[in-house]
């Protein structure tokens, strides 16, 4: 008869976090087996239970919250959702007593109800970040391994406090720190609670954690001593490489400047702060600036050419795109002669950073050219007579771009995370390239009137309308400067607008999703799935999750904007049976067959506004849109109804 061993009296962190046996050594047969930190910590077993007021007072939060299993045709919310929903309130009046972070104690949410993703170990990590981050935001070298099915653990929770005890493994540079704060706030496959506010706040919690953590490294981390260099010898000008334990062609130097690059699109994704993200950008610039990142000779560089192109571009990147959102000017232009770094090469298809650069400059040009505009008073002095040639001008730019775009855009049927960055990155270049477009002419086409209740990237906000002030785009003033100054009309600017809006609208609803169960690599038992991790229970199409990293959103908000104002602008039209007034957006109508014709746009706006809906709606799990979504969401249901 086999013999069957007892279990130990005191099991190790991780193995307690996804439930399974423990040989109570140290480090346990687990932990060492799947490179995960072995940690313990005394049980706090024993003592008084909560007795059946609790239990009762638990059930009753949960059937108070029940909602019926039909879903509702308007604008979900919470307590629409199909599953006893328990929201933050509810939580918060439990007694601070009822809230233990014991896994042996009564919960304050049903057993399996509130759980995390984490990972084990810093190799589950980075194959993470090739999952959800590097398809959309390639900041690190092509991958070293062969890639493997995403292996989150499902950590089950008892409060939405986060509580690092709980994390079957802590990364230690600031980098795999930043990692961990966004790829928290990714939900978990299967977890049909992922959407509650509980667990929205639990994700929140700990994302805040790992964001704390990375911050308060930053600062040291350079002056760290580093690891060993490789053996290979590989040496710069300024002596031998140090390389990061997550990547080995990354060198260790760069792991600060990502970390903070990384935590600029926390702050904008997450906590919804453009100004915060221009404040961990700008750090990162600096930083990457004196270590020469952007004057870097390809000659010197070694093995870390691909990683140090990256991070400079990346960077670069970002600090444009931070500039937009702030209405404020980059601290180094793109042109600037200082700047020698060669773009990073996929060498999948067409390179896409050439026309990337150009489009991000295009439309910070445009955002000041448009709010010159906007700030005009109507006198004579303060009328530049320059600015109608250079509306016309940058138009004619971003029509040629868009023509290239079109032109030489990314097509190719290979898989996999370094295949499909060049793919989006094209996708994200028409995109704002567009977003161009819509901006130099959208004041003209709609006045500037509102549609949302709050502002959102620079759209006026339906609350703070007034019609007496002068300086407010529908004032009867405002409106004649616009008239006189704008070299085109306000039939050709809705044409043009409704024209780039639908590219938007294609792109985003053509954005490569996460690909959790994507390998490249031979079966082995060295990629097993983890027993207790989520791997063993992907279904990617049950997966409720971002569909991308939202650093894009605004572009998605004024393509919407502007398909609504056509939308309403056509519905109105056939209204009243007088097409005129939408005639110029229909295209190539005949005689006789207007109606249809209009009836057919007012489908194909339909279509593009629920596709961005449903995009910026998957998103939600992200802090940073949620007022972007309750906002679409409110004017679908006015306008779609």
């Amino acid at each position: 008869m086999l013999s069957i061993k007892a279990p130990v009296k005191l099991a190790c962190l991780p193995c307690r976090a996804i439930k399974t046996r423990c040989d109570g050594q140290s480090p346990c047969s687990n932990c060492y087996n799947h490179r995960r930190e072995c940690r313990y910590r005394p049980s706090r077993r024993g003592g008084a239970r909560k007795g059946n007021a609790f239990k009762a007072r638990k059930r009753a939060i949960i059937a108070t919250n029940a909602p019926s299993l039909a879903l509702p045709s308007g604008p979900i919310e919470p307590q629409d959702l199909p599953y006893p929903f328990v929201s933050i309130q509810d939580v918060r009046a439990l007694s601070a007593s009822d809230l233990t972070s014991d896994e042996n104690s009564n919960p304050a949410f049903e057993p399996g109800s509130l759980t995390i993703r984490a990972y084990g170990c810093e190799v589950d990590l980075v194959n993470a970040y090739y999952v959800f981050i590097h398809p959309y935001f390639p900041v690190l070298p092509p991958p070293a391994v062969a890639q493997y099915e995403d292996r989150p653990f499902a950590i089950s929770l008892r409060t939405v406090q986060a509580n690092q005890a709980f994390l079957p493994y802590w990364p230690t540079s600031p980098f795999a720190l930043a990692l961990s704060a966004i790829l928290v706030l990714f939900p978990l496959p299967e977890d049909p609670h992922s959407m509650s506010e509980a667990a929205a706040s639990a994700r929140q919690s700990y994302a805040e954690l790992y964001a704390h953590a990375a911050i308060s490294g930053i600062e040291n981390w350079i002056d760290l001593p580093g690891p060993a260099p490789h053996l290979t010898g590989t040496t710069t000008t300024s002596g031998p490489t140090r390389w990061s334990s997550l990547h080995p062609d990354l060198p260790w130097k760069l792991e600060s400047i990502l970390a903070l690059v990384l935590l600029g699109i926390y702050e904008l994704c997450q906590r919804g702060s453009p100004s915060k993200m221009r404040a961990r950008v700008n750090q990162a610039l600096t930083t990457a600036m004196d270590l020469s990142l952007h004057s870097a000779d390809p000659d010197e560089m070694g093995g870390s050419d691909d990683a140090q192109r990256r991070a400079w571009w990346m960077t670069m990147f970002l600090v444009y795109h931070s500039s937009i959102l702030n209405n404020s000017c980059p601290l180094i232009l793109i042109d600037d002669p200082r700047i020698t770094t060669p773009y990073p090469i996929f060498r999948s298809c067409l390179e896409p950073w050439p026309l990337l650069a150009q489009a991000q400059d295009t439309l910070l040009r445009t955002c000041d050219l448009a709010k010159e505009l906007e700030k005009a008073d109507g006198t004579k002095s303060s009328q530049p007579p320059t600015l109608p040639d250079r509306i016309r001008e940058l138009n004619s730019r971003i029509s040629s771009l868009a023509a290239e775009s079109d032109r030489y855009r990314c097509v190719t049927n290979r898989q996999g995370a370094e295949c499909f960055a060049p793919r989006n990155l094209w996708a994200i270049t028409s995109a704002i390239i567009h977003s161009a477009r819509i901006r130099l002419h959208r004041l003209r086409a709609f006045l500037g009137h509102p549609v949302f209740l709050d502002e959102h990237c620079g759209l006026t906000s339906i609350n703070r309308i007034d019609f007496l002030n002068a300086s407010h785009p529908l004032s009867p003033s405002r409106i004649a400067i616009i008239t006189s100054f704008f070299p085109f009309t306000e039939q050709e600017s809705a044409a043009t607008c409704l024209k780039s809006s639908l590219s938007v609208s294609r792109v985003f609803r053509n954005l490569t999703p996460p690909n959790l169960c994507y390998t490249d690599a031979p079966p082995a038992t060295d990629h097993e799935t983890v027993p207790g991790s989520a791997a063993s229970n992907i279904s990617p199409s049950r997966f409720f999750g971002p569909r991308s990293l939202p650093y894009m959103a605004c572009c998605q908000m004024q393509s919407f904007y502007a398909l609504t104002m056509l939308l309403r602008r056509v519905r109105a039209a056939l209204s009243s049976g007088d097409l005129r007034a939408c005639y110029h957006l229909l295209s190539q109508p005949e005689p006789g067959s207007e109606v249809q014709d209009a009836e057919r746009l007012v489908e194909e706006l339909r279509h593009a506004l629920e596709s961005l809906s449903v995009s910026m709606r998957a998103d939600v799990a992200f802090g940073g849109v949620v007022g972007m979504v309750r906002d679409i969401e409110g004017v679908c249901f006015a306008t779609l109804s």
